[in-house]
């Protein structure tokens, strides 16, 4: 396996280029990639009828009431979606 590393002061996050004989060996390792960088994982939560993608590192907890899955960051509440529909 070749490993080749650039550094691009330009680029707004990291990019990962896989190049592999097979899909199962892409695939493979772009699993491995993505779960050994769990700073860029975000999920999608809502505030104020905004939306926002959110890093999953800057929650703090989750919490549900009232139907709703809420997640706590150190400065604000924002709600994940609606865990029933009516």
């Amino acid at each position: 396996m070749k490993i080749r590393l650039e550094v691009d002061d330009q680029a707004n996050e990291p990019e990962i280029t896989i190049r592999a004989n097979s899909p199962q060996v892409a695939n493979a390792l772009a699993t491995a990639f993505q779960n050994a960088t769990p700073q860029y994982q975000q999920i999608a939560l809502r505030q104020r009828g905004q939306n926002y993608q959110i890093a999953l590192q800057d929650i703090l907890f989750f919490e549900a009431t009232d139907h709703q899955v809420m997640a706590h960051t150190a400065d604000q509440v924002l709600i994940r979606a609606s865990a029933y529909t009516s």
